[in-house]
């Protein structure tokens, strides 16, 4: 190789290394430059920068571009000729200077220079940079340069997503310079026409801008600017008008680009107004139709029609009543009037739907609010009796009703219902017909008619049917009539003895401590009037008696004639009790004499001289006359002594009549009782064990049914020891031991009836095991005998044990008869109760005539 090529070579090195750094710095300057313009330009600030500076950047990036082309092309000039690199071979070979450059200069010319040259050739390395300082130079220069131009690509991309428009503009600045860079400014939510007076709010969509300029124009008014600033998060801004008073133009822009004019027209208000309400009343109101005012609840009797005329400023498409459900009531439209009638149905409040050729009409009338006032079901009142009644006798109940109605009742009924009969139809009783708004009467059930059982009872009610169309029907309270069963009858007789002993006790004494108080007011009248005779002996007439004198007359007159009052009703009393104990079946003639003695003293206690002395009294009090008023007194003192005396002979007969009443009402219970004891006793005899449920609940039962009637004879005991009747207190105890023993055998009955329905059930339930065998005799286990009399309760009679032909019971005989021996024992001792009770009375009425015959 010669020595030119190798000067050559390591020229071509150095040239390359020195232009590409040149190329690498060039591009790290522009790549830094066209950051920093985006930076600088970045934030939409390039819409208000001059609009030649994002192409100004590019006319500094040439400059730098070519400024450093001629840097490196010096460079190149200076230091990669080949003279210059002869040098630094020289310098770095360490060979004389001048002489690579003077072999170069002279290799080819002749035989000399070429010996020369390879002299200088053969001292140079062969295959080896002959200049290797330099090469590495020249390639740390391209590395700073390749560092510097990563260095302004990585300032770039970083750049870019900050400074996105920035960077845009640089990169297309003819389009920012026109105003096309970014889309142009745009006018959202403006409506083509809006209502004159209404609010408008419409959105400026400019993205990539951080202020607009908006014009606005109203008919009328100059052109103004208003600057919006633009939400970098959604590239818009909103802006308001208050009222709309005219056509509105807008226009926007952002100093570059210009958006569409857009035009809100300003639309006058259409309305629906000259709104006329006319209703008809239903034909059962008798009501004549009239006109209501609008703006106020309308309160409609149910079936009312009402009929609406209206007008509206604009020709109407459709019109209509909205409810609340969305249910449409639709009125006639003719132009601008409309017209409709309906029926209303329930309350609600109805809204105005209209539409015209423009849309919907805003300007509407208030709601109508529709109140419908239904007619009201006839009110119905059970007034008497106000409770359940317990029917001691079959004499008809009085029923007492008032019905009362808003507009009329067409009819009235009672209702008659045999509790617990479901299938059987109802008695109805037509009481009224078109009686008016209001009706009270009297109705009569008839019991006998009715056929009662005792324990039997029938629910009443009374119901009303009103005159409206709907024929509305109301109903009373339920009223319940139950015929007494004969334990009520007598329960009932010796309630009611007792009361009117204890009343007419209490009306005696009363009547005592008056005739004291009237025989004392008497007296001091006399005494006064005397003192006053004596201070004025010559007086021609009486003085009259003071106020205070008066006024106790009056007083004693008036509680005389409450206690006549008393007595009248003490003899009501006397007589029910004598239907009571007719009814219960224990009136017989001695109790009937007595009765009747007592209602005759009674009778003869209310004298009408004792009427007429208190109404000499009251006038004698009124008049002030004292001489009239002391004898009235002295006179009414005697009869009320009279009185006294007949009130406590008929208390005492009465007490007397009600305990014989007691007696024998006990004693008629024992009896029944026992009866149904012996009867019970009978029937568990049988051999079907399937009843024996339904007699271990009778004998519960007739068990509870002792104990309250032991009970009663306990208190009746007490009652005649207080009033000193020891014949009929003993008896009566013995009577009430006996019926302590039949409820505690018949408790004793019900507890073996229990049992032996258990037995029978698991016996039962034994013999449907597989594998069980069936022996005679009721056995239910294999090879299982049982002894003579086991299973039978205690003191049963073995008698029909052994007898020829006869087996032994099987367990649904014995279940059978479980409970037979106690409920004989308990008939027996209620029989005993009977009869004690019965020689009670016997000798209890005897020890009375023994008294009267006495005395």
């Amino acid at each position: 190789m010669s020595i030119r090529a190798l000067v050559e070579r390591e020229r071509r090195h150095l040239r390359r290394a020195e232009v590409a750094a040149g190329v690498l710095l060039a591009a790290a300057l522009t790549a830094l430059l066209v950051a920093s313009a985006a930076a600088l330009l970045g934030g939409a600030r390039w819409l208000a920068l001059p609009r030649g500076l994002p192409a100004s950047v590019w006319v500094v990036v040439v400059g730098v571009m070519a400024a450093l082309a001629f840097r490196t092309r010096q460079r190149l000039q200076r230091d990669a000729s080949p003279r210059g690199v002869a040098l630094v071979i020289e310098a770095e070979q360490g060979l004389r200077r001048g002489a690579l450059v003077g072999v170069l200069e002279l290799e080819g010319q002749g035989a000399l220079a070429d010996r020369a040259a390879r002299g200088v050739r053969e001292t140079l390395p062969a295959n080896v940079p002959l200049a290797p300082a330099m090469r590495r130079a020249s390639s740390q220069r391209a590395m700073v340069g390749v560092g510097a131009a990563a260095a302004g690509i990585l300032v770039l991309l970083t750049a870019s997503p900050l400074f996105a428009d920035g960077l845009r503009a640089v990169l297309r600045p003819i389009d920012a310079w026109t105003g096309t860079l970014l889309d142009r400014p745009r006018i959202e939510g403006a409506p083509h026409e809006l209502l004159r007076g209404s609010a408008l709010r419409v959105h400026v969509r400019a993205p990539g801008r951080r202020v607009v300029y908006l014009d606005v124009r109203q008919t009328g008014d100059a052109w103004r600017t208003d600057t919006l600033a633009i939400d970098p998060r959604t590239g818009m801004a909103p802006w308001t008008v208050e009222a709309l008073r005219g056509d509105l133009r807008l226009i926007v822009s952002d100093g570059r680009a210009t958006s569409d004019s857009v035009v809100v027209h300003a639309a006058d208000r259409p309305f629906v107004g000259a709104v006329t309400l006319h209703v008809r009343y239903p034909g059962y109101l008798g009501r004549s139709d009239e006109s209501l005012p609008v703006g106020e609840s309308l309160h409609l009797p149910r079936g009312s029609v009402l009929s609406i005329t209206g007008r509206a400023s604009v020709p109407l498409t459709d019109v209509a009543l909205v409810a609340p459900a969305g249910e449409r009531i639709a009125l006639g439209a003719t132009g601008q009037t409309f017209s409709g009638k309906f029926a209303p149905e329930h309350s609600e409040q109805l809204h105005w739907s209209a539409r015209g050729p423009g849309g919907l009409v805003p300007d509407l009338p208030e709601p109508l609010d529709i109140v419908v006032v239904a007619d009201s079901a006839p009110h119905v009142v059970m007034a008497e009796p106000t409770a359940d009644t317990l029917l001691v006798s079959g004499d008809p109940v009085q029923l007492a009703m008032l019905v009362s109605d808003d507009h009329g009742v067409a009819s009235v009924w009672l209702r008659i219902m045999r509790t617990g009969a479901r299938e059987a139809a109802p008695i109805m009783q037509e009481l009224a017909r078109a009686v008016g708004t209001s009706w009270a009467g009297t109705a009569s059930v008839d019991i006998d008619a009715l056929h009662l059982a005792p324990g039997d009872a029938v629910a009443v009610r009374a119901e009303a049917v009103d005159a409206s169309p709907w024929a509305q029907r109301g109903v009373s309270r339920e009223l319940v009539l139950r015929r007494a069963t004969s334990e009520e009858q007598r329960t009932a007789a010796r309630a009611l003895g007792d009361s009117a002993v204890k009343e007419a006790l209490a009306a005696a004494k009363e009547q005592k401590a008056l005739a004291q108080r009237t025989d004392e007011a008497a007296r001091a009248q006399a005494r006064a009037g005397a003192a006053k005779d004596a201070a004025s002996p010559s007086a021609q007439q009486k003085r009259p008696m003071n106020f205070e004198a008066a006024e106790k007359a009056r007083s004693l007159a008036q509680e005389q004639r409450a206690m006549a009052d008393r007595v009248q009703k003490l003899r009501q009393a006397t007589q029910q009790l004598e239907q009571q104990l007719k009814a219960a079946g224990a009136l017989d003639t001695a109790l009937a004499r007595q009765l009747g003695e007592a209602q005759a003293l009674l009778r003869q206690a209310l004298t009408p001289e004792l009427m007429a002395q208190m109404q000499k009294l009251e006038n004698a009090s009124k008049q002030l006359n004292g001489e009239q008023s002391r004898d009235a007194l002295r006179d009414l003192a005697q009869m009320q002594q009279k009185m006294r005396e007949q009130l406590e002979r008929s208390a005492e007969i009465l007490k007397r009549a009600a305990h014989e009443g007691a007696m024998q009402t006990l004693g008629d219970e024992a009896k029944e009782l026992a009866q149904r004891e012996r009867a019970l006793a009978d029937s568990t005899r049988r051999t079907d064990p399937s009843k024996a449920p339904a007699d271990a609940k009778e004998a519960s039962a007739l068990a509870e049914r002792a104990e309250r009637l032991r009970q009663a004879m306990d208190e009746l005991k007490a009652r005649l020891a207080k009033d000193r009747a020891d014949a009929g207190a003993s008896k009566t105890d013995e009577a009430g031991k006996h019926a302590a023993k039949s409820e505690t055998e018949m408790r004793r009955a019900a507890n073996e009836m229990k049992s032996g329905e258990k037995a029978d059930d698991a016996k039962k339930g034994a013999e449907s095991k597989p594998g069980a065998e069936s022996k005679p005799g009721g056995e239910g286990k294999p090879g299982g005998e049982k002894k003579a009399g086991e299973g039978k309760p205690d003191g049963e009679s073995k008698s029909g044990e052994g007898k020829p032909g006869e087996g032994k019971p099987d367990g649904a005989q014995k279940g059978g008869q479980q409970g037979s021996k106690p409920a004989s024992d308990a008939a027996a001792e209620m029989d005993r109760a009977a009869t004690s009770m019965r020689d009670a009375r016997s000798e209890q009425v005897k020890e009375w005539k023994q008294e009267l015959t006495s005395e």
